[in-house]
């Protein structure tokens, strides 16, 4: 007899490995970047079904930033995520809009001075009837 058995506990926390994973968007809201002259959406994602499930991951759409290439690619990439989610108009009167939504996030792992972090590479709709 053992002291302590984790065989079949999951393991949480680290970088979740590049895969495609069903989630929700748990928890959203606007930040001011570190510099203080752009705005962002912050949006923390949800594994909602598989081995990982209950993981996070958090990912961000520049809304205004100095750097006007930021923003084309922020904005392009938060209609993706609501095109998949099925939103109709992409006129957002809250980001608390935003909370609620099941998409497919395709992750792959990024490696920088901090280690490794999850990020969202796109979004993919779920399948009908999945």
């Amino acid at each position: 007899m053992s002291f302590l058995d984790l065989t079949n506990d999951k393991v949480s926390g680290g970088a979740l490995p590049p895969a495609t994973y069903l989630v929700v968007s748990d928890d959203v809201e606007i930040k001011t970047t570190k510099n203080g002259t752009g705005e962002y959406i912050s949006m923390k994602l949800r594994v909602i079904e598989g081995e990982r499930e209950g993981a996070t991951i958090f990912t961000m759409f520049n809304v205004r930033n100095d750097n006007p290439k930021a923003v084309e690619i922020g904005r392009s990439q938060l209609k993706s995520f609501m095109q998949c989610a099925g939103f109709t108009s992409f006129n957002l009167p809250s980001v608390t809009d935003l909370v609620g939504f099941k998409v497919l996030a395709v992750v792959k792992t990024k490696v920088d001075d901090y280690g490794e972090k999850s990020v969202v590479s796109y979004f993919k709709p779920v399948p009908k009837g999945g």
